[in-house]
């Protein structure tokens, strides 16, 4: 059976080479290749010639283009416990709704037993790289037994699973990993496409791995970056923490210090990759409740990390609750309140361009606020950046811009007014759709094959 690596590079080099032979035009050879195939490139996937000797015990709907091994986790809060030890982690649950995006950034691979590919944590799944299976109604879950069975077959927490997220196939065991290669047809491919394309096309990514990957498949600088996933690591995370636990200006001041260190190191490896390319940076937008175990007992270790007391962390917790997080203290609403967390990086931002320029490099920076309701919102944190970047001197060095991302609908209908303010702006379809058409975007496939709605509907 041709591997998924095959079947890519075959198309790519089928498409080449029929333009080699004069059977079809360079149009007509872009055309044919079917967009989805460069999800694989530069994607680690099953080894073809040990696949057949693992058993696959369920097959779900293709959540992402990522393949994943790790010891299987029921508790949310384990996750983040599992990785501080170096163990890969593959998190098994009945659904992402509500599920909290501190801890999802730590697992490796997710298995769903019911929601569809459609839901605002799929789709975050899907921009952290990770492995998803979703829709996989052959599981069952006994999450107060810390296990879950597949048809007949039993698995604990603990048990090693191998989650492939293109095919939706999960396997028992722990299979090796293969790089999947980009064929040497591929850049003249693109060449091609170069040629005929009618817009510019640029990647998603937020960590110097995936900028480089972007910019090796020929991306035109970076379209978002979505800055709080830049603290998916335990140093980061805990100073961010700590950041929001700390109602004292001078302890707040020291945490966020250390963020604005990793940001500017990570700013600047971004900036020298796409150097003289526009890079769109989103400042933080969860809600801060994601940042934290909801449960007492998640609480009580993280008390114990950050030797604070659990009291604090209580408090904390429930003055940041959250009923709706999509629909709570989010985006440029939290901005708005903790201009602190804007300003240190809107400073990291500016510092590593300035020393970027220095070493010879065209950094090309841009600022995103997300969850805009109102001009007055816009005006405000224009302000605050207009400030970071005087502090740093950088008002006169740097040509940033201001952008924003159109997800609220009052937006969308006085964006005539929002315009004036900014220097571009972007659709976020997904809770624009939502809030929009009061549509719960998280139907499974079984939902929409099994509706009696009209096609034409």
């Amino acid at each position: 059976e041709m591997c998924i690596r095959d079947r890519v590079n075959a198309e790519i080099k089928t498409a080449v080479d029929l333009v080699k032979e004069k059977t079809q035009t360079e149009l007509e050879a872009v055309k044919k290749v079917n967009a989805p195939v460069f999800n694989f490139l530069q994607r680690k996937i099953i080894d073809p010639n040990n696949k057949n000797t693992y058993k696959m015990l369920a097959k779900g709907f293709p959540g992402s283009m990522q393949t994943a091994s790790g010891h299987v986790v029921f508790d949310i809060d384990k996750i983040e416990a599992f990785h501080n030890k170096g163990k890969k982690v593959i998190f098994v649950t009945e659904s992402l709704y509500g599920q909290k995006y501190a801890a999802l950034r730590f697992a490796d691979g997710v298995i769903v037993q019911r929601g569809g590919a459609t839901s605002k944590n799929s789709i975050l799944l899907r921009d952290l790289g990770k492995a998803s299976v979703l829709s996989c109604y052959d599981l069952e879950i006994q999450a107060d037994l810390k296990s879950c069975t597949f048809a007949t077959h039993q698995i604990n927490e603990g048990d090693v699973l191998t989650v492939e997220g293109s095919t939706g196939e999960i396997y028992e065991a722990e299979i090796p990993l293969i790089d999947a290669e980009i064929p040497q047809e591929y850049e003249q491919l693109m060449s091609w496409v170069d040629s005929y394309k009618k817009m510019k096309v640029m990647a998603m990514a937020d960590n110097p791995k995936e900028f480089a990957l972007g910019k090796l498949l020929g991306a035109e600088g970076i379209g978002l970056c979505k800055t709080e996933q830049m603290l998916n690591d335990p140093v980061r995370m805990k100073h961010m923490r700590k950041a929001v636990l700390l109602d004292k200006p001078d302890e707040w001041k020291k945490e966020l210090d250390e963020l604005a260190h990793y940001h500017k190191e990570d700013f600047k490896a971004l900036f020298k990759i796409m150097n003289g390319l526009p890079c769109i940076f989103r400042i933080i937008d969860p809600p801060l409740n994601s940042f934290f175990p909801s449960d007492k007992e998640g609480q009580i270790k993280l008390a114990e990390e950050l030797n604070l007391p659990i009291e604090l962390i209580e408090k904390q917790y429930s003055k940041f609750a959250e009923y709706n997080p999509s629909l709570g203290l989010r985006g440029s609403r939290l901005a708005v309140m903790y201009p602190e967390l804007v300003s240190m990086q809107a400073k990291a931002l500016f510092m590593a361009a300035l020393e970027c320029i220095e070493e010879g490099f065209q950094p090309l920076p841009c600022l995103e606020l997300p969850m805009i309701s109102t001009v007055a919102e816009v005006t405000f944190l224009k302000e605050i950046i207009a400030e970071a970047a005087e502090e740093i001197g950088a008002s006169d060095k740097i040509r940033y811009k201001i952008g924003l991302l159109l997800e609220v609908p009052r937006a969308a209908l006085t964006s005539d007014e929002l315009t004036k303010e900014v220097d571009f702006m972007h659709f976020g379809t997904k809770d624009l759709t939502q809030l929009t058409c009061l549509l719960y975007t998280s139907p499974s496939p079984r939902d929409l094959s099994t509706s009696r709605m009209p096609s034409s509907a």
